[in-house]
């Protein structure tokens, strides 16, 4: 019992972020290196000075929330990737120092720096702005008890959960 309610925790917060932010296109958590993985698609290539200006503002904007939260800043890495015309950019969290607000500042900074660049589900700003229009907060209470969940978990599998064409799929890996 135990194994399938650590597994249920783990999809848990996977869905509760790819749900709540429709502009992440996965997300993924790692156990063995404890890291949660969320990935943004953008529909151009990024040039380099973009590129260093995107890195900049989350990064101060990252380490300004840690200020104003009165906490240590969450150890996180930003990849960018470009090919066929696309820039992937993964930020890799620290999966028991992470919280929710990090996570939708990311989104929220991006969706400004990017506009309709970065890829969604559907019509993903008019539907992020209809939920946070309904409860700003909900969304955020439910990923935070689910990353806290997911912080005591120890060896389990690798998950990952995507969107395709309109559904999410959660996958072992």
């Amino acid at each position: 019992m135990g194994g399938f309610v650590s597994a249920a925790r783990q999809y848990g917060v996977l869905i509760a972020t790819i749900l709540r932010h429709p502009e992440v296109a996965t997300v993924s958590f790692d156990p063995f290196a404890r890291e949660i993985r969320t990935e943004f698609l953008v529909r151009r290539v990024l040039d380099e000075g973009e590129e260093a200006a995107m890195r900049e503002r989350l990064d101060d904007a990252l380490t300004a929330y840690a200020r104003l939260e009165r906490k240590a800043a969450a150890q996180r890495r930003l990849d960018v990737h470009v090919g066929d015309g696309l820039t992937a950019i993964t930020a890799l969290w620290r999966a028991d120092a992470v919280d929710p607000g990090e996570i939708g500042l990311v989104v929220d900074l991006l969706r400004d720096q990017l506009g309709d660049d970065l890829m969604g589900e559907g019509e993903a700003h008019a539907g992020a702005d209809a939920a946070e229009e309904e409860d700003p907060y909900l969304g955020e209470e439910i990923i935070a008890e689910k990353l806290a969940d997911l912080s005591r978990l120890r060896g389990e599998r690798r998950l990952v959960a995507v969107r395709d064409g309109g559904r999410l799929i959660v996958y072992h890996q």
